[in-house]
């Protein structure tokens, strides 16, 4: 099981995913099968969700309450997720591009106003299921 003091390991240079994500777990971000491929998180994607939580300065709840496919998912439970409710087959999730939040402080509509500000290119409410999702598909970074 992977907790704070996890070492993501790139080469020879050992990362640890405190420095990487201070407020969000690997529990929080992953999903049970992409908990053992930190890799499968995109940097950009999981450095904006720190902007946000920064921004809003509360708590954000990604996997939580049973929700545990709110984050990074591998493929198989993203095709589990279509077959049982409809999900987009071509999901950002398996991407480890996106992220299905809940701001409790927040309204949705709120939380989706806060990730357009933060820079987040595609976020949806989805008022059902009280969550609001966020991703940076086909985010293109330049330095």
């Amino acid at each position: 099981m992977l907790n704070s003091s996890t070492t993501i390991t790139r080469s020879e240079n050992p990362i640890k995913w405190e420095f990487i994500s201070p407020w969000f777990s690997p529990n929080e971000i992953l999903s049970p099968e992409t908990r053992g491929h930190l890799h499968c998180v995109d940097l950009s994607s999981l450095l904006l969700l720190n902007d946000l939580r920064k921004y809003v300065d509360t708590r954000i709840l990604v996997n939580h309450l049973g929700h545990n496919r709110r984050g990074v998912r591998s493929a198989k439970e993203q095709l589990e997720l279509v077959q049982s409710v409809g999900a987009a087959l071509n999901s950002q999730h398996v991407a480890g591009k996106a992220f299905d939040i809940t701001i409790p402080e927040l309204t949705l509509k709120e939380t989706a106003e806060a990730a357009n500000d933060i820079g987040f290119v595609y976020v949806k409410i989805y008022e059902t299921a009280n969550f609001v999702h966020v991703d940076n598909r086909n985010l293109i970074i330049l330095s």
